[in-house]
């Protein structure tokens, strides 16, 4: 027999109301035709200044969960009923009964995942309604969660027709259009960076020019970098806007890669419990492609930013001829091109969107 409802005034001063699953009984009835994962319900319902006696508050509660898990089995029993019928249909030839049956399943399966985000809501009314006389305002929190419901792989002859999942359609969509920004910034990427190794360029020929001025002048040559520092503020100032524009450029490309692995991760996962998916090397390869792509131009942020913070001390070091200035261009000038993987990515992206169009005509049959 299933679990019943535990409810009850918390000494914590919370309704609590919790079940381990409310389908448990409907689990064993239709196993074989229908595959009926835990339903869980726990719901808090806060209750700063409770009545003397709270048994009203809990019946209410108790009340309000028993019959959302009527609604709940009333579904399920719905379904299963469907289902036979179909299971009776196909036997008298309807070829269509499987795939009918699968689409009834995962209209349940939506509509009791939805019914889960409701118990919180629905118990935590029922509580307010019966605290007579208090116009606290109550809040809940809720943990409630279905993990779905699927048709037996068993339960019909025909094989059902297999559909590309929705969250590898919309994914896929994502990372196309991360890999193509991806290869637009990479030329963006270089170009930032030439930009600031001109400007460092330019510092230094300046520099020089101020020496020459001064030789011509009748100086001795000899360079105060300090001097040069207050009397040129602006211009250092310049300098210092266009390195911590690079920066800035690289921080925020490394962000987008970031979050678009991230994505790529949640995807594999959801490929491996697949079948379609699983089945399919070749999304796989997509996949790889795609990560070592993106995670090679992350690989050469590191060095790009140190390149790039060699601008901070210019103006700390001694003249030497520039020696520092010509340092901090080479060291810029030497960072690998991302270009190459930024088109790997690209690529790799129009494969996986080439790919999720041959599996849905697959589906279509």
């Amino acid at each position: 027999m299933a679990d019943k409802w535990d409810v009850e005034f918390s000494s914590e001063k919370d309704v609590v109301a919790n079940h381990p699953n409310i389908l448990a009984d409907q689990r064993k009835d239709y196993k074989g035709m229908l595959v009926i994962k835990v339903f869980q319900v726990y719901v808090e319902v806060a209750v700063d200044n409770p009545p003397p006696k709270t048994h009203l508050l809990v019946a209410a509660a108790k009340e309000t969960a028993e019959e959302l898990q009527r609604i709940a089995i009333q579904d399920i029993d719905a379904l299963a009923k469907e289902v036979a019928d179909l299971q009776g249909e196909e036997k008298l030839g309807n070829k269509k009964a499987a795939e009918t049956a699968k689409k009834l399943v995962e209209k349940v399966d939506k509509a009791l995942k939805k019914l889960a985000d409701e118990f919180g809501l629905e118990i935590r009314k029922a509580v307010q309604k019966a605290l007579i006389g208090k116009k606290e305002k109550l809040r809940s929190s809720s943990r409630s969660v279905f993990r779905g419901v699927t048709l037996d792989e068993d339960a019909f002859d025909e094989d059902v027709a297999t559909e590309v999942p929705s969250f590898f359609d919309d994914t896929v969509k994502q990372l196309a259009a991360a890999g193509k920004e991806a290869y637009k910034l990479s030329g963006e990427e270089a170009d930032n960076r030439q930009a600031l190794i001109q400007s460092i360029k330019g510092q230094m020929e300046a520099i020089d020019k101020s020496i020459e001025a001064s030789v011509s002048k009748g100086g001795k040559g000899k360079f105060d970098m300090e001097l040069y520092v207050k009397e040129n503020s602006k211009d250092l100032h310049k300098l210092s806007q266009s390195k911590q524009k690079y920066v800035d450029f690289v921080k925020d490309f490394d962000d987008k890669l970031e979050k678009t692995i991230k994505e790529l991760d949640k995807v594999e996962k959801l490929s491996d419990k697949d079948q379609c998916l699983k089945d399919n090397k070749l999304v796989g390869r997509e996949y790889g492609d795609y990560r070592k792509a993106a995670e090679t131009i992350r690989n050469t942020f590191d060095g790009k930013l140190k390149a790039a913070d060699q601008v901070d001390d210019l103006f700390t070091k001694e003249w030497k001829n520039g020696a520092a200035f010509m340092a901090a261009q080479k060291s810029l000038e030497n960072q690998p091109s991302t270009m190459k993987s930024g088109k790997a990515m690209e690529d790799s992206g129009k494969e996986l969107e080439k790919l999720n169009a041959e599996l849905k005509k697959l589906a279509k049959g």
